[in-house]
């Protein structure tokens, strides 16, 4: 007996030109807490949802999410990310997917949109996030994204490579996030020099690994923090998984820029500072609240997430690739 093709729908973003694809009407998962929705929807139907950001529906490099219901009293909702990946667990948080997630809340009417500064509370793995999203004139203008609590670990570790010994940052973001500085190196943040830096990122990646028994989550690589035009910058790429580039200049990886920036002295609360990805897009980023005594800080990330189209994708059990393929 035959079964007939499934059909799911999707809603695309970018954000700063990292994709987002959300399930829309997707079923809930059972849990009280969002890692147990998590953990619930590792298997069943989920799974199988999850290869519509794989190819030959996506690629390597997406990334998508759905809504659930919030586990807080005070949450608008929550929500699960995932990448390409069928064999990585869902994210404790995702910075980039949490802005798009929110405007789309309001474009969508999820959330009903106020003119001015809206509010939302978003409930992810790793916490309770905030967004407030800018509504003007029937669209969104811009995303303030408030990430969770965030702190310097550790300073100046020692990295061998075959550049050469690195010294980098270790900060803890709802990931863990290493930040290596370039400055010295032979390397720069652009385009062509994008294979010696994911070279370079798996090289990070082993030396962390063994010593101290787990990897990073991401890896950031920046260029010197300059001021030009009044305007502090620097140029970074993120990189996470098997070697995976973020297009955007990360939403996690900016929150512990911001938090190593603030930490180390070289930006006062509530000064931004712009993080330029390779593609040439950037994010507003800042520290506006130290939320602990102990240097805990409450990142920000402000910029302008853009609907990229819709779509409504089939799963024919037929078709020998309906649970898509990852190459990596």
């Amino acid at each position: 007996m035959s079964v007939s093709p499934e059909t799911v729908a999707t809603l695309d973003y970018h954000v700063a030109g990292e994709p987002l694809r959300i399930l829309l009407d997707a079923p809930e998962p059972l849990g009280g807490t969002m890692a147990e929705k998590a953990a619930t929807a590792r298997s069943g139907v989920w799974a199988r949802l999850r290869s519509v950001v794989s190819e030959p529906r996506g690629h390597a490099e997406m990334f998508g999410a759905f809504r659930t219901a919030p586990v807080r009293p005070d949450s608008d909702f929550g929500a699960l990310f995932f990448d390409a990946n069928p064999a990585s667990a869902f994210k404790m948080a995702c910075g980039h997917g949490t802005i798009a997630l929110a405007a789309a809340a309001l474009a969508e009417g999820w959330v009903p949109p106020q003119d001015g500064w809206n509010q939302l509370r978003i409930d992810v793995p790793s916490g309770q996030v905030g967004a407030s999203v800018l509504w003007t004139g029937k669209t969104v203008q811009a995303v303030r994204y408030r990430h969770v609590p965030s702190r310097l670990r550790s300073r100046d570790r020692c990295c061998p490579t075959s550049l050469g010994t690195l010294s980098l940052d270790l900060v803890d973001a709802g990931a863990q996030v290493a930040i290596v500085p370039l400055a010295g190196s032979s390397l720069t943040v652009d385009i062509p020099a994008l294979p010696w830096l994911r070279e370079t990122y798996l090289e990070v990646k082993a030396a962390l690994t063994a010593q101290d028994g787990q990897a990073p989550d991401l890896v950031l690589f920046h260029d010197p923090l300059q001021t030009s035009e009044g305007i502090a910058r620097y140029t970074g790429a993120a990189f996470f998984g098997e070697g995976n580039l973020d297009r955007s200049p990360c939403g996690t990886a900016s929150s512990a820029m911001a938090t190593l920036l603030h930490a180390t002295g070289r930006i006062a609360s509530g000064q931004q500072v712009r993080a330029q990805s390779p593609v040439g897009t950037h994010f507003e980023i800042s520290v506006p609240e130290v939320a602990a005594a102990d240097g805990t800080v409450l990142p920000m990330i402000e910029t302008r997430p853009y609907a990229t189209g819709r779509a409504v994708w089939t799963l024919d059990p037929q078709d020998p690739l309906c649970g898509g393929f990852f190459l990596g």
